[in-house]
């Protein structure tokens, strides 16, 4: 069931709900809110806009936009290249038949996406679509993936693999009798700056700062905490080390709780484009003792160095302290969401950011985030856990820069 808000004065979509349930080779169950974007698997609807549609009934005019169905008629929108292959029957009713495949998976290197659609005239929707999907998170499976691109993988599946085929039929149209009036002002609707933070609150980090503020008061163990660890990983992590000591900076974090001790997961760039990673362990203040390093790469690939378009953001802090709020936002802070409702994170709840600018490699790929000849900034949290017998997920993607939550997918597994 999906549920989408529109805003009467400008058309614009400002947010959709959809609870879903599959059952394929596992039974899979979720629910979902986006706002201002379509979606069903959060992750992925920000890199490839339009991958929503593989989860419920596409609307063709979202997909085709004014394009004619004709015998060969093609396009692309919203990540995906479609062409009609002609007409089949369905029933006794003569259908055009339309093939669509998503070419931001398969160049993300995440796998494939296709869907096949039955159209019929004065249907908005497909009367019939099949859809195919394979999301990979198992390097067996990108062979021939850069490191960068893998990263992206990541970011969207950890480990595992999802497969999903499933069928949409339409069983009935009913049309409502009276139209809605669009460009009408009201006296409720929200201002455009009704929610924006001041300038006080954004941080300007991006000329001379080494990472997106951090300043959490309710993690063990925070982004500037871990910076200090690196004076005490100098051979260790020598690289990281010269690149934030010679005008470099953290391009992607991410922590990972385990009680007192965090491992974080810091992405570095040098200001000669050089780039790696760098994952160690804090468990308390700064020290020779606490902090302990375990692994680190590099990438095959440039990752662009650009402090120019940084955008100014909003202190990770901040943004905690608005999730917090039940009132707003009472999924969050629930048994099934991040926060437990005393306000604390749940154990299991990861968090990092991730900032991208234009240029090569995987900064190119994710400026589908903003304005492509901007940089942008999110912060992403997700959980994993196990709970009577089903495999859980919670991810959460917000706009570093204003605080604006782009989505959350909770998902569970049996």
């Amino acid at each position: 069931m999906s549920t989408q808000w529109t805003e009467l004065r400008d058309r614009a979509s400002i947010g959709t709900a959809i609870d879903w349930n599959l059952a394929v080779e596992d039974n899979f169950q979720g629910n979902l809110m986006t706002f201002g974007v379509g979606g069903i698997l959060g992750e992925l609807e920000t890199l490839s806009p339009g991958f929503s549609m593989l989860l419920q009934p596409v609307e063709l005019q979202e997909l085709l936009a004014t394009d004619y169905i004709d015998d060969g008629a093609s396009g692309s929108r919203l990540g995906w290249d479609w062409r009609v292959l002609g007409t089949e029957k369905l029933g006794s009713t003569d259908m055009w038949k339309i093939v669509a495949t998503n070419q931001d998976v398969q160049e993300l290197c995440l796998g494939s996406a296709s869907m096949t659609l039955l159209v019929e005239e004065g249907n908005p929707w497909a009367t019939k679509q099949t859809v195919n999907v394979v999301i990979s998170g198992s390097d067996s499976n990108r062979q021939g993936c850069s490191t960068t691109t893998k990263l992206l993988g990541d970011y969207v599946l950890p480990d595992g693999e999802l497969t999903m085929t499933h069928t949409f039929q339409k069983s009935s149209l009913n049309r409502g009798s009276k139209g809605l009036e669009f460009g009408l002002s009201y006296d409720a609707r929200p201002q455009a700056n009704e929610l924006s933070p001041s300038d006080s609150d954004l941080n300007n980090w991006g000329p001379n700062g080494e990472h997106m503020p951090d300043n959490s008061l309710i993690r063990t163990n925070n982004l500037e905490q871990a910076i200090d660890c690196l004076q005490y990983l100098q051979s260790s992590a020598s690289g990281a080390v010269a690149a934030i000591d010679d005008g470099g900076y953290v391009w992607r974090a991410i922590d990972q709780q385990y009680g007192d001790n965090t491992q974080w997961n810091l992405s570095w760039i040098a200001s000669d484009d050089i780039a790696g990673w760098v994952t160690f362990n804090v468990t308390g203040a700064p020290s020779q003792e606490n902090c302990q390093f375990d692994q680190k790469g590099s990438y095959d690939e440039t990752v662009s160095y650009n402090r120019d378009f940084i955008p100014r953001v909003l202190n990770i802090s901040t943004i905690e302290e608005s999730l917090l709020d039940s009132s707003r936002f009472p999924s969050l802070s629930s048994d099934q969401g991040l926060f437990t409702n005393a306000g604390a994170y749940h154990p299991e709840t990861r968090v990092g950011y991730l900032v991208v600018v234009p240029g090569s490699g995987i900064n190119t790929i994710l400026t589908n985030i903003g304005d492509a000849t901007d940089g942008a900034c999110t912060v992403d949290m997700s959980r994993e856990w196990t709970e009577d017998g089903w495999d859980k997920r919670f991810n959460l993607i917000a706009d570093a820069t204003d605080g604006r939550i782009i989505g959350w997918n909770y998902v569970k597994s049996a």
